[in-house]
């Protein structure tokens, strides 16, 4: 006489597996044993990478306060612990805590160049915010032990020229005020030389060859210039000087590219900045890869050929002035515009 199949008789001779009392909660113990081990062993790798790490600011200046910030975020999200340091004039090595081996970020120029001056030449170097990497690439001596990575806010001449290709196409003479008594506004002029693209021509003149900053303005918007374009170089460009330059510019109806948000808000066609906030997030992650690095890397903050792993490229805000195109008759293609983050004179204007 056939008995009833209840399923279970099936199941056991198809696998072959005989299912005793307490199997179930056998194999559950193992899985979850094993899940704990699992935890514990991924607990044990993130903590072998913690780290104490020491962010110096070069001052309280709230675009400093602001990538610091978002770095110690980052950081301590990581697992890291964190502290914070303002370097001085009365800052001495024995005010900096830690191992010969530890982790320091400098937030600033003034701090990269003090750091890299004075830490122990094992100790990693991360920096962000620094505008000149030529000062920090020649200070301290050179050390094949230092791991050492970097954003400075020096956005890519090629790109900077890039924007004004595609903003204005038909644009050929490049204006650039500089000083010619001042190695770094020399240097900085060579390099845009040095980048200019294809059938385009530079007019360039020295500010400290004129009576007065606006005599020199005159002159170079008298040279049949297509574009103004401007850096962030402090021995020529001040409030007043900007303020010269886009009224002058405007009567003149000459564009001028601006190196930052504001000088865009304030009448420059368009241009590029950087939002402190984004320096302190790429810091933090040249922190975790110089941590989690092997080999020592170059100490040269300007050294070539750079990574790109190591020195990469900052992030940056397009900012455009619909209001300064309308003025000047012109047209900005609509696909420079939808790239921008700052659309100033559009219903639009101050997107993030």
């Amino acid at each position: 006489m056939c008995q009833p199949d209840d399923g279970r008789s099936r199941r056991g001779h198809l696998t072959g597996i005989r299912r005793r009392p307490g199997y179930a909660r056998v194999t559950h113990a193992i899985l979850t044993l094993a899940a704990l081990v699992a935890a514990a062993l991924t607990l044990t790798a993130r903590g072998a990478l913690a780290e104490e790490i020491t962010i110096a600011l070069s001052s309280k200046a709230a675009p400093y306060v602001e990538a610091a910030n978002e770095l110690k975020n980052q950081l301590v999200g990581a697992g890291h612990t964190i502290r914070t340091v303002e370097i001085g004039k009365a800052t001495k090595k024995s005010d900096l805590k830690g191992d010969s081996d530890a982790m320091f970020v400098a937030v600033g120029t003034p701090a990269t160049t003090w750091l890299k001056a004075n830490l122990p030449a094992q100790s990693p170097l991360v920096y962000c915010m620094t505008t000149d990497i030529e000062k920090v690439a020649k200070t301290g001596a050179p050390t094949a032990k230092r791991k050492i990575a970097g954003v400075s806010t020096k956005v890519p001449l090629k790109v900077q020229f890039g924007l004004i290709a595609e903003a204005l196409p038909r644009a050929t003479t490049i204006g650039v005020l500089y000083r010619s008594d001042k190695s770094k506004s020399v240097s900085l002029l060579a390099d845009v030389k040095a980048n200019l693209r294809e059938g385009w021509k530079l007019h360039a003149v020295a500010v400290d060859k004129h009576k007065s900053v606006a005599k020199a303005i005159d002159a170079l918007l008298a040279g049949d210039v297509d574009v103004v374009w401007t850096a962030p170089d402090s021995s020529v460009y001040n409030v007043a000087t900007v303020r010269s330059l886009l009224l002058t510019a405007i009567r003149s109806r000459t564009p001028v590219f601006g190196f930052s948000r504001g000088f865009v808000r304030a009448g420059a066609l368009l241009g590029v900045g950087i939002k402190p906030a984004h320096q302190g997030r790429q810091a933090a992650a040249l922190v975790e890869l110089l941590l989690k690095s092997a080999g020592a890397t170059s100490p040269s903050a300007t050294s070539q050929p750079r990574s790109k792993q190591l020195y990469p490229d900052p992030e940056f805000q397009l900012a455009v002035n619909l209001i300064v195109a309308r003025k000047l008759s012109l047209t900005l293609p609509k696909s420079l515009i939808s790239r921008a983050v700052h659309v100033f004179g559009s219903e639009e204007e101050g997107k993030k």
